[in-house]
């Protein structure tokens, strides 16, 4: 099947090969809808925070340098000198690492590999679900179109049937019953065809979001071809359920027991040695009051601010280590990550349960849904031989004006199934399709 894609104003004068020319099948709406469906496109967007999140984590040193320095000014009488040195400085290179901290620090980066992989999970998760509503969407609109045609086609032959009718109730053959029953079959079978062109608006504004288009959206479906309706091969089958086992809610799950072991890691190594060391080198000193302090002038009546800054040039090196010795709360904490992890060991294995029954249930429904077109498209070609008999045996006087409207009607009706099972077959098989 295919869709055009276009403005209803210029739509309104285009050629039929203009149209076919700005087609689109229905697997290229999946296509577009992946890339411009909402979902997707946020989905997108958190992936590459994540994706950036991971790299700035992995990039992450050991040891850190900075630049530190600072001033502060006390002059001489301002403060008691027991409490003051006059002002103090620094001027420093520092350089910081951590030597031991229970491995918190690689926990945090497979943290953030996971949280990278978790994104495009979901990624592929929201592009697969709006490929799967762009395609259902379009095959509704399949269905809805035929369904149109089809009550289109009703109306116009039960308005022919009406006007022969008043015409044999002005010739004195017919009966005013007669013209009064085939005008209200036609009324209802307008209203029927009022609620399809309210459907396919409806269906229109949904399918254009899902393929990021505005509101002037207008497609148009030309018929899928009959291969596609036919049952799943045993290819189609094998190849669904391996891949159901690796659908994005199962890898979902299976990262969530990553995460949660990592959780169980952490609360375990709690009372683990940290130990951080750090370095500094440049110039600290105190008593700003004075350019060269009275302590440096002493030792050399003719110091100078060289002298001086000589002095306070220095380096430093630094050992901080901790470990905690008492927490009432580390055995409660412990055991809740294991309930924690064992948690998502269940919801994984329901996952690949569920995944392993949907696959069963996709491949009932396909092949159901084949065989169930099959016979409707079987009743439909038999519906309509039966009306043609009976319109000829209506002309010929044989058959009543009810016997022929029920004929009518169980042709709109093998219609109707024809319509309901092609948009179900088709439907199922995209979805399989999508999810292998």
């Amino acid at each position: 099947m295919a869709i055009s894609l276009g403005n209803p104003a210029s739509e309104a004068g285009a050629a039929p090969t203009a149209l076919l020319a700005e087609s689109l099948t229905v697997r290229e709406c999946v296509a577009r809808a992946r890339q411009r469906a909402p979902d997707p496109r946020v989905a997108a967007a958190e992936r590459d925070a994540a994706v950036l999140d991971s790299t700035a984590t992995f990039r992450s040193r050991r040891a850190a340098l900075s630049f530190q320095g600072g001033a502060t000014v006390a002059p001489e009488h301002f403060y008691d000198p027991a409490l003051t040195n006059l002002g103090e400085y620094a001027l420093q290179l520092r350089v910081e690492s951590l030597v031991l901290d229970g491995g918190a620090r690689d926990r945090g980066r497979r943290r953030s590999a996971l949280a990278a992989r978790e994104s495009r999970a979901v990624l592929e998760q929201a592009e697969r679900d709006a490929g799967i509503r762009a395609g259902a969407l379009a095959i509704e609109w399949l269905r809805l179109n035929e369904s149109e045609r089809a009550e289109r086609q009703s109306v116009e032959w039960l308005e022919h049937l009406a006007r022969e009718m008043n015409a044999g109730v002005r010739s004195g053959m017919r009966g005013r019953a007669d013209a009064l029953r085939a005008t209200l079959e036609r009324d209802a079978v307008a209203a029927e065809l009022d609620l399809t062109h309210r459907d396919m608006a409806s269906v229109r504004r949904e399918l254009g979001a899902e393929l990021g288009r505005g509101d002037d959206f207008v497609p148009a479906v030309r018929d899928e071809a009959i291969e596609a309706s036919s049952p799943p091969s045993e290819t189609d089958s094998l190849e669904l359920v391996r891949s159901l086992g690796v659908a994005p809610e199962v890898r979902l799950a299976d990262l969530g027991r990553a995460e949660r072991r990592l959780d169980v890691d952490a609360a375990r190594r709690a009372s683990a040695w940290h130990v951080d060391v750090a370095a500094d080198a440049g110039l600290a000193g105190t008593d700003l009051s004075h350019a060269v302090p009275p302590d440096v002038r002493s030792l050399n009546p003719d110091a100078t601010l060289t002298d001086r800054l000589h002095r306070d040039l220095g380096a430093s090196l630094a050992l901080q280590f901790r470990r905690p010795l008492l927490d009432r709360s580390a055995a409660s904490a412990r055991a809740a990550r294991d309930a924690s992890s064992r948690a998502q060991e269940l919801r994984w294995s329901a996952e690949s349960e569920a995944q392993r029954r949907l696959g069963l249930e996709l491949l009932t429904r396909w092949r159901s849904a084949a065989v169930r077109y099959a016979v409707a498209r079987d009743a439909a070609t038999r519906a309509d031989e039966h009306l043609l008999h009976l319109e000829s045996l209506h002309a010929a006087g044989s058959a009543t004006l009810l016997e022929l409207l029920d004929a009518r009607r169980a042709l709109d009706d093998a219609h109707a199934r024809l319509a309901d099972a092609r948009a179900e077959v088709l439907g199922a098989r995209l979805e399989a399709e999508e999810r292998k």
